[in-house]
């Protein structure tokens, strides 16, 4: 079906049913990508791999916690051994380049349902991403894509 998936989280209390989407849809061999952006992080791209009995002083900020949370359910729920990424910069055109770099036949993420008045002092991440991605994008929504 797909070789390579890229799941794009932010901590959204959504983000379990997004990682269950996941498993349903990726094979056994699909290579699984999770990428967290963080406007706020200038460091590096930064690599997260699932370990066993961390404790909390070995999870140095809460998206690293998003990050291991969403790992750790990968593999416990569903045996999936998935590489995470935090990165800064700007979400839609890091995921969007980030997709491309990694080469994904598809980008799997969220959207919240945003006012309009919402939606002008903040346009969603969501249709940046799906108007400019290289790959399809399949967007799991709890309301309408506007």
């Amino acid at each position: 079906m797909f070789s390579s998936v890229l799941i794009a989280i932010d901590g959204w209390e959504y983000t379990t049913r997004l990682l269950d989407l996941a498993k349903r849809i990726c094979v056994l061999n699909t290579n699984i990508e999770v990428i967290y952006v963080d406007n706020n992080f200038s460091g590096k791209l930064k690599d997260i791999k699932y370990m066993e009995n961390l404790t909390e002083a070995d999870i140095a900020t809460s998206r690293e916690q998003v990050m291991q949370d969403a790992l750790c359910y990968l593999k416990v729920t569903g045996d999936i051994d998935a590489k995470g990424i935090i990165v800064g910069g700007d979400t839609a055109d890091v995921i969007i380049k980030y997709a491309k770099k990694i080469n994904c036949d598809l980008i799997l993420m969220g959207h919240r349902h945003l006012s309009k008045l919402n939606r002008f002092f903040d346009p969603s991440i969501t249709i940046k991403v799906v108007k400019k991605a290289h790959c399809p994008v399949l967007v799991d929504s709890l309301s309408k894509l506007d």
